[in-house]
């Protein structure tokens, strides 16, 4: 026998519905679509309906998003190397894909790594570090993309390289943080205060980047080349954000948003073939292309071990 589903609705409020429409110059059931999405202020209301990058958190309210900035801005000044340490999903490939990019526009001395999902698993393990440590030109830093709160061993060992490694992450953090971590930037963090707790692997890359063009550019305000760059790379957001199942509010509502558009708008070959494949060059792209279109297509390449191909892309 199919089991019973059972809607529950939120109790209606009339009044409160129309005095919302009446301050937002809207419709009653827009306004009754906002209170149910828990959206009762009339300035919430506006930012919700209008996303924008002037509203994000900067990177600075994060936790440990300052130190990680000013030893990566030491070492793109110093030609120190740096690996990029991915994940391979999209979360982990868009947010390594932001990091390769940025580190070419500042031209660092970079690598990027992705474990093999068949055979390495996830996060660090021997393997990784065996190739990240042993090869002619090690890294001073390395940087994980989505993943590394939890690593204990591994962060030890990159400490007793010389390595200074630092964490940039989303997922739950256990009860005792690594020791041996240069920065954990991660707002999942119990000692972090910044309202960004439901930021992807991506997003918090997206502004720990930000971060480090700050300081590359001497200033709160980056570089018109840096800038340029980061409401390009919003689109690598976007897809990460949807593909994780993150909630669209706040920071996640202004950077989906944005990238959304800069999705459709980019000159990168490997984006505009990736549009291409799922039948949308040149369509207005919303989230529900993200999550069964172009997220799909992405994870099958780490699904199948060949999560450097869609990197590459």
């Amino acid at each position: 026998m199919p089991s019973i589903i059972r809607w529950k609705c939120a109790p209606p409020n009339d009044a409160a519905d129309a005095r919302l429409a009446a301050e937002l110059r809207v419709s009653e059931t827009l306004a009754t679509l906002l209170r149910n999405r828990g959206v009762t202020d009339a300035e919430e209301a506006r930012a919700f309906l209008d996303p924008k990058l002037t509203a994000l958190e900067p990177p600075e309210a994060m936790l440990d998003a300052t130190r990680a900035a000013e030893r990566i801005a030491r070492a793109i000044r110093g030609g120190e190397k740096i690996v990029i340490f991915g994940d391979y999903d999209v979360d982990g490939m868009t947010g390594t894909s932001l990091w390769v990019n940025f580190l070419k526009l500042a031209g660092a001395q970079y690598d990027w790594y992705v474990p093999d999902r068949l055979r390495e698993g996830y996060s660090f393990g021997d393997v990784s570090l065996d190739r990240i440590l042993g090869s002619s030109h090690p890294p001073r830093v390395v940087v994980t993309v989505d993943h590394g709160t939890s690593s204990h061993a591994a962060l030890k060992r990159l400490r007793s390289a010389g390595v200074d490694a630092i964490v940039t992450d989303h997922h739950e953090p256990p009860d005792a943080l690594p020791e041996d971590a240069y920065a954990i930037v991660n707002p999942r963090r119990k000692d972090d205060v910044s309202r960004s707790k439901d930021l992807c692997g991506a997003a918090v890359t997206f502004k720990v980047v930000w971060a480090v063009a700050q300081k590359l550019s001497e200033g709160l305000r980056v570089s018109d080349a840096f800038r340029s760059y980061l409401v390009d790379a919003t689109a690598y957001v976007a897809l990460a954000t949807v593909a994780d199942v993150v909630r669209l509010f706040g920071d996640n509502r202004v950077l989906c948003s944005h990238g959304l558009r800069a999705l459709r708008a980019s000159t990168r070959p490997g984006v505009r073939a990736l549009l291409r494949s799922a039948r949308l060059d040149g369509q207005h792209v919303k989230a529900v292309h993200v999550g069964f279109r172009l997220g799909p297509r992405l994870n099958a390449a780490g699904r199948l071990g060949m999560a450097e191909k869609a990197i590459e892309l």
